[in-house]
């Protein structure tokens, strides 16, 4: 699946009082900063403010300042507040009318896959098996722990004894367990043509207020993202128009250059 391809702390989630996953999510940014440079690089943020915005200015710098404080060892420059010129000087595009300036700050981002690939193969390293495109259809309890039927690349099924298992299907989760672990969303990305951003925003969307982003990545302009529930076709994932419509409406709503 494709993510946003941040390495962040929630800055979002402070609203709703959840600072043990906020401190929690900044100190693995941090770690990956400091063990994975090349893989893991530093991203400013601007975060414009208007007057429909649902984050009021000394709101946000009380949650920046919380932001900056509930972290370990930090590695990025603190928050700063910024005027409405510094905002549209350096993003030119930017609406200014109802502006009320807004802040920036930093946080991270990530070429994921290849994290991902460095993971496996230090598990390799310490004696991991790694068995890519293979399917878990099965387990069962055993004496000695469980049993795993695994269904192979080339169609053979494969028994594997282990003493313990550690389920990290994300949203499959529901399917090997009883009760349900997770609850389904989807969230959207759309990419662009560059937009000529030298940093990231942080936007509220005049719709409904929801957060998004609009990150420079590699020479384009990734947008997202929605967040919708229900039951989706995780294997083969599609994007609506309405979905569509409404990323490319909030770009609008901010975008000075039609």
């Amino acid at each position: 699946t494709a993510t946003s391809k941040l390495a962040h702390g929630g800055l979002r989630y402070l609203e709703s009082y959840q600072f043990n996953l906020v401190r929690e999510s900044l100190n693995e940014r941090n770690f990956l900063l400091r063990h994975a440079p090349h893989l893991v690089k530093p991203l400013q943020f601007y975060v414009p403010l208007y007057k429909h915005s649902k984050w009021k200015p000394w709101k946000l710098k009380a949650g920046l300042t919380i932001y900056d404080w509930i972290q370990l060892n930090r590695q990025l420059p603190p928050h700063q507040m910024l005027s409405v010129n510094e905002l549209t000087n350096s993003v030119p595009w930017l609406i200014k009318d109802d502006c009320l300036g807004g802040a920036s700050y930093f946080d991270a981002q990530m070429e994921d896959h290849r994290l991902i690939i460095e993971l496996l193969l230090m598990a390799q390293k310490e004696g991991a098996l790694i068995q890519n495109y293979s399917k878990v259809i099965e387990v069962n309890d055993t004496p000695w722990g469980y049993s795993c039927s695994v269904l192979l690349e080339n169609g053979k099924i494969e028994t594997v004894n282990t003493k313990s298992i550690i389920s990290a299907a994300g949203a499959w989760s529901n399917q090997f367990s009883p009760i349900q672990q997770v609850k389904p969303s989807k969230g959207t990305h759309i990419i662009l043509p560059d937009m000529n951003l030298n940093v990231a925003l942080l936007l509220m969307s005049k719709k409904d207020g929801r957060v998004f982003f609009m990150i420079p990545w590699h020479g384009k302009t990734l947008v997202g993202t929605t967040d919708e529930f229900g039951k989706f076709e995780y294997n083969n994932p599609q994007i609506s128009n309405h979905e569509i419509d409404y990323l490319l409406g909030n770009v609008n709503d901010f975008y000075n250059g039609r």
